[in-house]
C-alpha cells in the first residue's frame, strides 16, 4: 500500500475480524493445551512447563524475523493479506492436529 492511501473501514473490520479469531485460537489453545498435554498424553508438568518455555523462547526470536520478512515482502496483493490467506487454512488445520494423540 503507498503511503498516501487510507485504509477503509471495512479493511479495518476484515482484520479486525482475524485477529480476533485468531486471538480466540490462541486463548483456547493456552487454556487447554498444557492441561491436556499432562492428562491425555501422558507427559509430565515438568516436560510440559519446559516445552512451553522454549516456545515462548523461539516465540521472542521468531516474532521480529517474521515482522521483518513480512516488511520486506514485495507480494502482488499488498504486505500480508498473502500471509493471512494463507493463515485462514493453516491455523485450523494446526489446531485440530495438536490434540490429536
Amino acid at each position: 500500500m503507498k503511503s498516501n492511501q487510507k485504509v477503509t473501514w471495512l479493511e479495518r473490520v476484515s482484520y479486525g475480524g482475524f485477529f480476533f479469531g485468531q486471538n480466540m485460537y490462541y486463548a483456547t489453545l493456552s487454556s487447554f493445551f498444557m492441561i491436556f498435554l499432562t492428562n491425555k498424553a501422558g507427559l509430565t508438568a515438568v516436560s510440559v512447563g519446559t516445552l512451553l518455555f522454549i516456545s515462548r523462547f523461539w516465540d521472542a526470536i521468531n516474532d521480529p524475523i517474521i515482522g521483518f520478512l513480512i516488511d520486506k515482502a514485495k507480494l502482488k496483493k499488498g504486505k500480508f493479506i498473502p500471509w493471512i490467506r494463507v493463515s485462514v487454512f493453516l491455523l485450523p488445520i494446526g489446531f485440530f492436529l495438536l490434540f490429536q494423540v
